[in-house]
């Protein structure tokens, strides 16, 4: 009787710690998309060969050669976003045509910078792999931190340069043409000191912009960051309040506005990055740069750059992420750890009980039948001595 009122409490027990358990389970929390004007890009009855994303500014569509008419309308995030498209709305459908549109929005408030979406519009194609693609087909800084990866479908890149690199031939830029009779062009549309030399601090965008021989271009946009000379990348003013990983299921320790380095430990749950920054003034300008997912056989590194509206001051955080070598911090925090080893004891203990009461239940049972066979034997025995007749 008390093996099973024992038995009964530790059952209890462990159904109270298996539900408060339950309710601290981590709770996976999608990260809201901020920073974006556009969420998507509709074209009435036209296939997009690269699905929309707000940092990617370049898309080939095809549409059937029976459309005549373009319909084009941007989704975006807030209503007092404006937008203007430029290009025919009248489209020509004879052979593998092509139409150049160019999406520009806008923030009135000017919270966000003006962005330009370029829509390559194809008609009447009949198989994706007869379109000749226009470009390039490689682009890098190898003097400067460049991001994001390269994409045929990216037109829009930056890269972060070491005070002393302050020209757009000192950054070394590299870049391969899909077509090699194609010609290339780099054209600066931002201001420059006198001597040609990026200003320090400051940003200056370069276009570079590729023409086919058939006449058809099209043209990249590279963000060349110097930083300026001092100290520390940190600036006193264009700093951060927060950053949080995966909707800050990876933490970020220690976050100061003035420390420049982190060293962050990923779960190896976790394959993709969702990496939002908050600038501590909301009139400052933040971009993420840097890869988008984990790698198994290394640390990946994110910049995260923080501007003024002016550009005048900057500063710039590295994020060093590595995968956690310690199994326990993969998915659970150190008060979880406890419960589970509380549960794991619980059930261990339950079945040491459990095999105890088994092997005694079993053992008094083969004792009695024993007692039972050898008191048998005896009135047997004692009957064959004194010739009693057996019941």
């Amino acid at each position: 009787m008390c093996i099973k009122r024992l038995t009964n409490k530790i059952v209890r027990f462990i159904t109270v710690v298996i539900i408060l358990s339950v309710c601290l389970l981590p709770v996976t929390v999608s990260a809201e998309q901020e920073g974006n004007m556009v969420e998507n890009i509709v074209v009435g009855d036209g296939f997009f060969l690269n699905e929309f994303e707000p940092d990617v500014y370049y898309y080939d569509v095809y549409l059937s050669k029976f459309t005549y008419n373009l319909s084009i309308v941007p989704e975006l995030t807030d209503e007092r976003f404006e937008y203007t498209i430029q290009g025919d709305d009248t489209i020509n459908a004879e052979g593998d045509s092509g139409n150049l549109v160019t999406i520009t929005v806008s923030d009135p408030l000017g919270k966000f910078e003006t962005v330009d979406y370029e829509l390559n519009i194809f008609v009447g194609a009949d198989a994706l792999e007869n379109v000749k693609w226009t470009g390039l087909s490689y682009l890098d800084v190898e003097n400067g931190i460049f991001s994001p990866q390269f994409s045929r479908y990216r037109i829009t890149y930056y890269a972060i340069l070491e005070n002393d690199i302050d020209s757009f031939e000192a950054a070394n830029v590299n870049w391969l043409t899909i077509n090699p009779d194609a010609e290339v062009e780099v054209e600066c549309r931002g201001e420059l000191n006198d001597d040609g030399t990026i200003p320090e601090g400051s940003r200056v965008e370069y276009r570079i912009r590729v023409t086919e021989t058939n006449g058809k271009s099209k043209s990249y946009y590279l963000n060349l960051y110097r930083k300026a000379h001092i100290t520390s990348p940190i600036s006193d003013t264009a700093v951060l309040s927060q950053i949080k990983i995966n909707g800050g299921a990876v933490p970020v320790n220690g976050l100061s506005g003035h420390k420049s380095y982190y060293e962050v430990s990923v779960p190896k749950t976790i394959t993709n990055l969702d990496i939002q920054a908050y600038p501590a003034d909301r009139s400052d300008i933040v971009r993420v740069l840097g890869p988008t997912s984990m790698v198994t056989d290394g640390p990946v590194f994110v910049n995260i750059l923080v501007t003024s509206p002016s550009e005048d001051t900057f500063s710039i955080y590295t994020l060093r992420l590595e995968y956690d070598s310690f199994m326990y911090t993969e998915k659970y925090t150190s008060f979880q750890m406890i419960l589970y080893l509380i549960i794991a004891c619980g059930l261990g203990l339950f079945l040491g009980l459990f095999m105890k009461s088994f092997i005694f239940k079993k053992r008094k049972t083969s004792n009695d039948a024993e007692y039972e066979q050898e008191e048998n034997e005896g009135i047997e025995e004692y009957a064959e001595n004194e010739n009693v007749p057996m019941v």
